[in-house]
């Protein structure tokens, strides 16, 4: 038995993204109830399932220093990861926003293309690096701007 009694469930969707990006390129404000009129209209949602949430909240497209700030978050995270094995890991700030570049190449997208631009260029290599023994316990291990992970030791 499953009570749902103190949850609260939030769902995200990109549904209506070229819609708000409409607008904006239009220099129009971004109005809900209009927007979820076009909703209705184009068949994406029906009423009656919208009708089901308590609240809908309408986010305006990522600017890209807002996604470069995602992507030292997720940098970030991967430093704390490797700090609790001992190596110190950092990047430089022009490596972060070229991946930042990448990883948001259409708006339409949000951030979530960045996500796997970090892991495939940063995180795999990390792996890599680790399972060649090319880096170990005490090593600093820095992104560079051009992409290269460089090992201090």
């Amino acid at each position: 038995k499953i009570m749902f009694t103190n949850t609260i469930i939030i769902c995200t969707s990109n549904a209506g993204a070229e819609l708000i990006w409409a607008m904006i390129k239009k220099k129009k404000p971004i109005n809900k109830e209009n927007l979820l009129s076009k909703l209705f209209e184009k068949g994406i949602f029906r009423p009656e399932f919208l009708n089901r949430f308590d609240a809908i909240i309408v986010f305006k497209p990522l600017a890209m220093d807002e996604v470069v700030q995602i992507a030292w978050l997720e940098i970030n995270k991967i430093a704390s990861r490797l700090e609790d094995r001992g190596m110190e890991f950092t990047a430089e700030d022009e490596a972060v926003e070229a991946l930042a570049h990448e990883g948001f190449f259409d708006p339409l997208f949000g951030a979530r293309p960045l996500r796997r631009v970090i892991q495939d260029k940063v995180e795999n290599g990390l792996a890599d690096l680790i399972l060649k023994n090319a880096v170990g316990r005490g090593d600093k291990i820095v992104l560079k701007s051009d992409g290269v992970l460089e090992v201090l030791h």
